[in-house]
């Protein structure tokens, strides 16, 4: 995986909160977007973020720079670190960010305060559930905490490379190469580290986004197949074909698979 660190969520997305436009199928290159292709704010004039992804359950921003410690008293935020190292703030401890690492930040968690230790490389995707109001961006300055977490989420630094597959819960009858291990569940969004092959398939009311970490491969994507490596982002709407992986590396196809509204057990419909 090349050294570039992208996370998603560290700094305040500036949504308006409604109903969310209908997502579009969109196969994202995450390492080829530049820091002058994206916009900054105000709250965090150093932070360069890009909205990606948006429904009524979850937003996901590409984030590349730093923010102050702050937290958010409505919105749990998850990132996934892309590239690049360095620290951030996680409840009242600091944490090491690398690339592979899922840094989970409930409700009232302050969290960033980010030192970049990689030369201004930090990159990650931020998702934010649910999506978080304009206005909830609330600073810590110095050594202050954040309100009690009140939610069932626990902050936690995941590191997804140091998962084996062997350590994951064996395959489904449904998915028989595939290895499956849920990280989080919010009533927004589920998230869930995968790691091998599905057959080509779709889910009538879930949205699926997927963000490959290890591999290469190729899968479906509505009507066509896209290639798929480490940094790609794939966006999969609801009713969308998908899947149907081919791995084309020796190093077997790892990514995680975010489901917005969550995915109830038999909604896997299998397609031609």
């Amino acid at each position: 995986m090349t050294k570039l660190l992208r996370l998603i969520g560290v700094a305040g997305i500036a949504l308006a909160i409604g109903a969310a436009a209908p997502l579009a199928p969109a196969a994202i290159d995450l390492m080829a977007i530049t820091p002058d292709a994206m916009p900054t704010s105000p709250a965090f004039p150093t932070l360069h973020q890009k909205v990606l992804v948006a429904t009524d359950g979850m937003t996901a921003a590409l984030s590349i720079g730093g923010a102050p410690k702050h937290y958010h008293a409505e919105s749990n935020e998850i990132q996934l670190i892309l590239d690049g190292s360095g620290t951030e703030w996680l409840g009242d401890r600091q944490v090491p960010l690398r690339a592979g690492m899922l840094i989970v930040v409930p409700v009232d968690t302050a969290h960033a305060g980010i030192v970049d230790t990689s030369g201004g490389r930090l990159r990650l995707v931020a998702f934010k559930t649910p999506p978080q109001p304009p206005t909830d961006i609330h600073l810590l300055p110095g050594s202050q905490v954040a309100p009690a977490n009140t939610t069932a989420l626990v902050a936690a630094a995941i590191d997804l490379l140091a998962i084996t597959a062997d350590s994951m819960p064996p395959p489904s009858t449904t998915f028989p190469n595939l290895r499956s291990k849920t990280l989080v569940v919010t009533p927004g969004m589920t998230l869930a580290l995968q790691t091998g092959t599905a057959l080509k398939h779709y889910h009538a009311d879930a949205n699926e986004i997927q963000v490959v970490l290890d591999g290469t491969g190729t899968e479906w994507l509505g009507n066509e197949q896209v290639p798929i490596k480490p940094g790609m982002m794939i966006v999969i709407p609801m009713g969308t074909n998908h899947a149907g992986l081919v791995a084309t590396s020796a190093t077997p196809l790892r990514f995680i698979s975010i489901k917005t509204p969550p995915q109830v057990p038999t909604d896997v419909h299998f397609s031609q």
